[in-house]
């Protein structure tokens, strides 16, 4: 009974999370198994990081302030850059920009954090045992745990923003700018709930945050919009690219040959370019793009 109630309440959650996720990311969709990899791979954290908080915040003098919220989200980035690391391997595309970044380090979080609900819920079942007390615990216990998505948005920006760099160019200090605000969001956020607990105030803070994840997506898709259209007006202008084209693939309306995906891929390399990534790599996947295309570089 237990466990139904929390997959009644966490399934249709994560369905409806990774169903977001494909429409805002739908300029150069993910695959799904990818995205299905990094919400494992955020519950497959749950019980590292418990174990490692027993181990290393034990040794700290005092309980060092942050340190707790500061290991999380380390592990979290950690976790998104070994499954980027893997991706390309794997499922034949890893994770390339700002909206890329914000994206896996949420589906992280969000692993991490169904897990712990589920691990809370059926440790600790309502003593009245009924479906109808599960699912609202789990409701309210899930509602707010997505105040960790919010808070970890920084790090995920700061994560993306690095991927669009080349090696070395300044990547460094994004990813510890982002995840030292996550660190100081996570700590507001877990005083909060000390401060006032309860499970409605808790569902509404939680909802609140995790809507700034929602909508910061939505703008970082906005975001690459304007730079694919840039990085992409050469190819218009010489009419290698339609306007019609160039529509779809800034609206996500593919077409069934792959030319749109292609092209946005193509948008998303010349983007790299415009910010400096100059390595080999870059060039070859660029040539072998517009051979597919029957494209050649602008001059």
């Amino acid at each position: 009974m237990v466990l139904l109630g929390a997959a009644l309440v966490l399934l249709p959650l994560l369905a409806g999370v990774l169903a977001y996720a494909r429409g805002v990311d739908r300029m150069e969709p993910e695959p799904l198994g990818l995205l299905l990899a990094l919400v494992g791979a955020g519950a497959a954290l749950l019980p590292l990081t418990t174990q490692l908080e027993l181990q290393v915040l034990t040794l700290l003098p005092g309980n060092l302030p942050l340190a707790r919220e500061a290991l999380e989200v380390t592990l979290a980035v950690g976790c998104v850059g070994a499954v980027h690391a893997l991706a390309p391997r794997v499922f034949g595309a890893g994770l390339d920009g700002a909206l890329d970044g914000a994206l896996a380090l949420g589906l992280v979080v969000l692993g991490f954090s169904l897990a712990d609900v589920a691990l809370l819920v059926t440790a600790r079942p309502p003593s009245g045992g009924r479906l109808t007390e599960v699912l609202g615990v789990t409701q309210a216990l899930a509602l707010a745990s997505l105040s960790r998505l919010g808070s970890a948005l920084p790090a995920g920006l700061g994560l993306g923003l690095a991927l669009e760099r080349p090696p070395g160019a300044g990547r460094l200090p994004r990813v510890l700018g982002g995840l030292a605000v996550s660190v100081l969001l996570a700590a507001v956020d877990q005083r909060w709930r000390r401060v006032a607990p309860g499970g409605v105030t808790q569902a509404v803070t939680g909802l609140l945050l995790a809507l700034s994840w929602f909508v910061a997506l939505a703008g970082l898709r906005a975001r690459e919009a304007v730079l694919l259209r840039r990085a992409l007006g050469p190819e218009l202008a010489r009419g290698t690219l339609s306007e019609a084209e160039l529509e779809a693939l800034l609206d996500g309306r593919h077409t069934p040959d792959g030319r749109t995906v292609r092209l946005a891929r193509l948008g998303l390399l010349l983007v790299r370019r415009m910010h400096g990534d100059a390595r080999p790599g870059i060039f070859e996947a660029e040539h072998r793009l517009r051979e597919r295309l029957g494209t050649s570089p602008v001059p």
